[in-house]
């Protein structure tokens, strides 16, 4: 996987030959085939990909006829049907959900930014944490079965986060003593801690000896 930042002010169809110039570098690839939004499919664009041996496509039914490709963008979603519209901006929503948890509840987000390699680097942490992210929820929910309403969210996660509260009791610098901070409104929050702690535990044993 590989992402390109450009600065906002930057249209869509200037961002393509720099990024395939990129990719050819990092790769030697010597052809390929990219599935494009309209915007990027311009005339300068195109051939510009044509004289390093490249072919950019809109048509979506071409890629799907000839099953060359494990993914491709919509540009005309008038054809799709409702459950299939639906399911597209669920998965949008979900990823700016996720995001904004990152970015509001767990405080992933820039300090400082002194230059673009600056940007480059936080923005690849910030999307591997996504991944981590969507990766643990998926666990958690594969290995409790949890489906429907009951099924471990975003949401979930920052009420353990602000929720499980452990009071330590410390004598000379010294932990002497410790006890978990609990009441009506806390004691699911907890349950359900202990239940993704030891579902964690158990498929993941290496985290009680590196904790």
């Amino acid at each position: 996987m590989n992402f390109k930042l450009f600065l906002p002010g930057e249209s869509k169809s200037s961002t393509l030959i720099p990024f395939v110039t990129e990719l050819q570098e990092i790769y030697n690839i010597n052809s390929a085939t990219i599935v494009a939004k309209n915007e990027i499919c311009t005339k300068k664009n195109i051939e510009a990909l044509r004289q390093i041996g490249w072919e950019l496509i809109n048509n979506t039914t071409a890629v799907v006829k000839n099953k060359k490709q494990s993914g491709l963008i919509s540009t005309k979603l008038k054809d799709l049907k409702d459950s299939e519209l639906r399911e597209l901006y669920s998965r949008e929503d979900l990823i700016r959900n996720t995001w904004s948890f990152l970015k509001n509840e767990l405080f992933v987000t820039s300090r400082i930014s002194l230059s673009a390699e600056h940007v480059d680097k936080y923005s690849c942490l910030c999307l591997m944490s996504l991944m981590v992210l969507r990766y643990t929820i998926y666990i958690i929910n594969s290995e409790l079965g949890l489906q429907g309403k009951n099924k471990f969210t975003e949401s979930k996660l920052n009420d353990i986060a602000m929720g499980v509260i452990r009071i330590i009791i410390l004598t000379d610098g010294v932990e002497t003593d410790s006890f978990k901070f609990s009441n009506s409104h806390t004691d699911e929050i907890w349950n359900l801690y202990e239940s993704i702690k030891k579902c964690l535990l158990n498929k993941y044993p290496q985290i009680e000896n590196n904790k």
